[in-house]
């Protein structure tokens, strides 16, 4: 009973896996000519896995160990279970070869858990195929938080094939036994850093993006700030600190929110100083609505008379001004056509530029 992912002596069996999928073979086919293959009969996480992640985040799957159920033929009803899988990592293929017989049918039950295999062990030591798992720290027992069968009786089992290996599905959907809540957690380390209260006293976080409350003053040793999110959806959070040095910074973290997981944003580093997004691709004159920037023309955005950009912008393009520092900016944009000659059209534009933020310029003809 074995758990593989691409290491030691199995990056043979990988290579010649992607050598066979680039060229339309499927999964159940001989894995290669070069060598002969072991007989194996697997469970790959991609067909149970379904909407449940295999990730860091907490909520999410980790590890899980297989059960493997061996029938004489389709008309048995009984079978007998051949034993379970080491843990093994939600992202590695459980497979089984000693134990397999060449024509005998097979059947599978997965059990799931959100603890990394390194953490459980098997009741009985790591050879003995029992199903249960420990705490490896605790021996205190673990029951899986999902479960799940593929292959339901010997009617839907597969087949060993001689120097083959076979996948064991389909499988049914993961059974869910303590669904926790859809969430997202951020923490003053994940923008402050290990010792966030050598960065900063307190920061402040808004979210810009799906409506999500503001949390202020949050103290730089208080544990993370947690939002209800919705599977699917997509956040973005300004969060700003006054350092210690009595400089304010910024950045911006984002987040997209997945089932019964808690989610830990994307930040980026903390800046003193901001950016600004400028279009002018579909902003039209007042009284013609006519393009103000129509396609195959060029513009410049220009502060105090002086271009922000190195060379005239495509009127497709979006100008991206950086770095500034924080304040309110009063921009003009001139336009000019294919040969460089001003059109005699343009905009007024305004910005409040942020640290650590890119700010979305207002314009007007």
């Amino acid at each position: 009973m074995i758990a593989r992912g691409f290491g030691h002596s199995e990056l043979v069996v990988a290579s010649l896996v992607l050598a066979c999928a680039a060229t339309a073979c499927t999964d159940d086919e001989l894995l290669g000519t070069a060598v002969p293959q072991p007989t194996e009969v697997a469970v790959r996480p991609a067909d149970f896995l379904d909407e449940v992640s295999c990730s860091l985040n907490e909520g999410a799957m980790r590890s899980y160990v297989v059960t493997l159920t061996a029938y004489d033929d389709p008309e048995d009803t009984t079978g007998f279970t051949l034993g379970s899988s080491a843990p093994a990592p939600c992202s590695f293929i459980a497979g089984f070869r000693e134990v397999v017989v060449v024509g005998q049918l097979y059947t599978a039950q997965v059990d799931g858990y959100d603890v990394p295999p390194e953490e459980l062990k098997p009741f009985g030591g790591a050879s003995s195929g029992a199903r249960q798992m420990l705490l490896a720290s605790t021996d205190e027992v673990v029951a899986p938080r999902w479960t799940t069968r593929c292959g339901n009786a010997a009617s839907s089992a597969v087949q060993a094939s001689q120097n083959r290996r076979v996948y064991v599905r389909p499988c049914d959907p993961l059974d869910d036994a303590a669904p926790s809540p859809t969430a997202i957690a951020l923490a003053p380390s994940h923008v402050l850093g290990d010792d966030p209260c050598s960065a900063a006293p307190s920061l402040d976080v808004v979210e810009e993006l799906a409506g999500l409350p503001s949390v202020l003053g949050v103290s730089c040793d208080s544990p993370p700030v947690m939002f209800d999110a919705v599977d699917g959806a997509h956040y973005s959070f300004y969060v700003s600190a006054l350092g210690v040095d009595d400089t304010l910074r910024g950045t911006q973290c984002f987040a997209m929110g997945a089932a019964s997981e808690t989610v830990v944003p994307s930040c980026g580093a903390l800046s003193s100083q901001g950016s600004m997004r400028l279009s002018l691709a579909s902003l039209t004159a007042a009284d013609t609505d006519d393009l103000v920037c129509p396609p195959e023309h060029y513009f410049d955005v220009l502060f105090e008379g002086e271009a922000l950009n190195a060379i005239p912008l495509s009127c497709s393009a979006q100008a991206h001004v950086t770095p500034l520092q924080p304040g309110t900016y009063l921009l003009s944009a001139e336009v000019y056509d294919g040969l460089g000659a001003p059109y005699g059209t343009g905009a007024s534009c305004a910005a409040q530029v942020q640290p650590g933020k890119t700010s979305d310029a207002f314009c007007l003809p």
